[in-house]
């Protein structure tokens, strides 16, 4: 049975999860402050081309979390391993960093710069899953120091020194060691154990099964390459600013972290249907923030990305789907038990959920990138604002279909017992949350003004829409009320 306790630690990843996100919020409002749209759009295509390069990782950190979680301390093979992988990774990088550098108006310097994020990115990852394998709240204080840190960093290089995108590079690579310094501490304990030759080998000759869903990602992000080829980075810049406020609502997730780790160790029990519940009670509120204060949050970024507020909406409700979806993975692929069994064929393995799950994420992105592609040859869009709407809206859809399908298996295999009633009294008190917010946003936002008066106006609103929820939901719902006496409890110890 794990020790793992999932409400528990649900609670320190969701904390340090929020305050993650006022300092990256602060981060990229600096960024977005400082660089034109075009830059930004730049950087967000370079950290995509990043992204493909690291999401190799998965080949080691995939086994590292269940291998751990099951009681087998492998992480300095982890570790270890890392270093081969980001080698040939950061070559990889270089190489089509410099062919991007065609289309952009990006310098060899800035390439290079972002080249040293791919070992400390990848060190970073496997830390971060080797935590989640034995104590997931470890995951939560690394992440937080590299986003407390980001911030002072890309203030000095940016706006002291005036790097421009070289400074932002710079801050994130100094971010990064920082970090990995704080996971090797922390993790001392599980990097005990000598270098396993045996259990390299066999992350090795299982390579592709981690490998799949990793290409599948891969695919997904190939939307900001393609875009800003076929169209400009400029028409990036402004659906990652977009992005930047909609995805909020992915943080709900982080309330469930705990919940794989003990389901590979095989302890399933009534903590599911309670943890899903507190995910949907932040999913939806955090969902409702981000589409009633999008514009709000746009302007804060920059006055220049207002226009693409409608676009928020839809990123909105397709992360609120995503993040559904991702609980569901995790909970499958966390009780399928191949991997663990002896002698596994490459039939048995295809056969498991740690298959039939990606391919799901196959067909979805695929015709997303094939969709998105055609649909930039082929329409002529009247405005920036048409393009990125159409491209959110499109997103949206395209994560219907998958979410619905990921659903009906939860159902099937018996894991959740959802109750509906709760869910639908945090429906009934996001409704006057809702028009609270609306009625202050209208009437006390005035978005021709200062930052500096326009900032603290926002965060007020903000902070009402929170208390109205949860001071609702306290009245109406018996288990906010539980939850919240043991909060207390908690901080009372």
């Amino acid at each position: 049975m794990s020790e793992i306790r999932a409400t528990h630690t649900g609670f320190i990843n969701l904390s340090t999860g929020l305050i993650r996100v006022i300092f990256a919020f602060i981060f990229i409002t600096l960024i977005t402050r400082s660089l034109t749209v075009e830059q930004f759009g730049e950087y967000s295509v370079i950290l995509s081309v990043v992204i493909y390069i690291i999401t190799s990782h998965w080949v080691i950190s995939y086994w590292v979390t269940r291998e751990i979680a099951r009681g087998n301390s492998s992480g300095r093979t982890a570790i270890i391993s890392s270093g081969l992988f980001s080698s040939i990774g950061t070559l990889a990088f270089v190489v089509i960093g410099t062919l991007v550098l065609d289309f952009t108006n990006l310098n060899f310097t800035t390439i290079l710069l972002a080249a040293l994020l791919i070992p400390l990115q990848f060190f970073y990852n496997v830390f971060t899953h080797i935590a989640i394998g034995w104590k997931p709240q470890i995951a939560s204080y690394g992440n937080l120091i590299l986003d407390l840190i980001k911030v002072p960093f890309v203030f000095v290089f940016l706006f002291i020194f005036d790097l421009g995108l070289n400074g932002v590079f710079l801050s994130l690579v100094l971010s990064f060691i920082a970090a990995n310094v704080a996971f090797l501490y922390l993790n001392r304990s599980q990097l005990r154990e000598k270098f396993s030759l045996y259990t390299f080998k066999t992350w090795i000759s299982r390579f592709w099964l981690p490998g799949y869903p990793t290409l599948i990602s891969i695919i997904h992000t190939f939307d900001f390459l393609i875009v800003a080829i076929l169209t400009s980075p400029e028409i990036v810049g402004f659906y990652a600013a977009a992005l930047a406020i909609g995805s909020f609502v992915s943080n709900s997730k982080l309330i469930s972290v705990a919940v794989y780790p003990k389901l590979l160790s095989n302890d399933r029990g009534k903590y599911l249907n309670e943890n899903f519940r507190l995910f949907m009670y932040f999913a939806l509120l955090f969902s409702v923030l981000s589409i009633v204060l999008g514009k709000a949050g746009l302007y804060i970024l920059n006055p220049a990305y207002e226009s693409v507020s409608i676009a928020v909406i839809f990123i909105t409700m397709r992360y609120f789907l995503f993040s559904i979806y991702e609980n569901f993975n995790l909970m499958l692929r966390a009780t399928e038990n191949i991997d663990s069994t002896l002698n596994p064929t490459v039939k048995d393995f295809i056969k498991s959920k740690l298959f039939k799950i990606p391919s799901i994420q196959l067909v979805q992105y695929t015709i997303y990138i094939i969709t998105l592609s055609v649909s930039l040859i082929l329409i002529d869009f009247s405005t920036t604002t048409d393009l990125i709407i159409f491209w959110a809206v499109l997103s949206f859809v395209i994560q219907i279909p998958t979410t619905m399908l990921i659903s009906i298996w939860i159902k099937k295999e018996n894991l959740l017992q959802i109750k509906f009633f709760p869910i639908l009294k945090y429906f009934l008190a996001l409704i006057p949350t809702y028009f609270i917010i609306d009625f202050l946003n209208n009437s006390l936002l005035i978005y021709d003004s200062y930052f500096i008066e326009f900032l603290p106006v926002a965060l007020i609103i903000l902070f009402v829409g929170i208390v109205t929820y949860v001071g609702i939901t306290l009245l109406i719902d018996i288990n906010t009320r539980n939850l919240f006496k043991t909060i207390l409890y908690e901080l009372k110890k």
